[in-house]
C-alpha cells in the first residue's frame, strides 16, 4: 500500500494588522521560511497543542510586534502568564504526530479564527466545574481574546480561560 504524504495547511497571521488571516498549505521548509522571512523558530502553544512558525531573529531584527499571535500565545499558554511577544509574520500550524510530523492547524481552529461570528469568553475559577460566559459580545475573535486576558489578569480566581462563538 503507498503511503500518501499530505502537506501540512497553516494558518498565516501578518504581523500587520490590516492583513487578513490566510491559509496556505506549505509543501518545503522554504515555504515556512518565505512567510516568516528567514530562519524558523517553533514556538510551542502547550503540549499536544498547535504550534507557531516565526522568525527565530525576529525581536533581533526589529521585526514589527505581531498583536495577534501573541494574543493567541497567551491565551492558550493560560495561565503562565509571560512578558514575552512574537514578532514579524507567523505561521499556526498543528501539532507534530509521532514521526514529528507537523499536522495542519486544527480545524476547529481554522474556523475559529477564520470564520465571522459573534464571539464571548468564558472562565472557570479555581472554585467553579462549569464554565462561566462573561457577559460580553464581540465581532473578532482577537478583541475577545484580548479582553479575557485583561479581565481574567485582574481577577487571580481565575484559572482557565476560552474564546468560543456563540453559535
Amino acid at each position: 500500500m503507498k503511503e500518501v504524504i499530505t502537506m501540512p495547511i497553516g494558518i498565516i497571521v501578518p504581523s500587520d494588522e490590516r492583513k487578513s488571516l490566510v491559509i496556505k498549505e506549505f509543501h518545503s521548509l522554504d515555504d515556512y521560511q518565505t512567510v516568516v522571512g528567514g530562519w524558523i523558530e517553533g514556538i510551542s502553544l502547550g503540549e499536544s497543542s498547535p504550534s507557531f512558525f516565526a522568525n527565530d531573529e525576529a525581536k533581533l531584527i526589529g521585526m514589527e510586534f505581531n498583536w495577534r499571535a501573541t494574543i493567541c500565545w497567551w491565551l492558550h499558554l493560560f495561565p503562565d502568564r509571560t512578558n514575552d511577544v512574537l514578532c514579524g509574520d507567523v505561521v499556526l500550524v498543528g501539532p507534530t504526530d509521532e514521526h514529528g510530523e507537523t499536522q495542519n492547524a486544527p480545524e476547529s481552529l481554522q474556523l475559529l479564527l477564520l470564520t465571522p461570528s459573534t464571539f464571548v469568553v468564558e472562565v472557570k475559577t479555581h472554585r467553579e466545574t462549569a464554565w462561566q460566559r462573561v457577559p460580553h459580545l464581540f465581532a473578532g475573535y482577537f478583541d475577545a481574546a484580548s479582553w479575557g486576558l485583561d479581565f481574567a489578569w485582574r481577577r487571580l480566581s481565575i484559572e482557565r480561560i476560552r474564546v468560543i462563538t456563540t453559535a
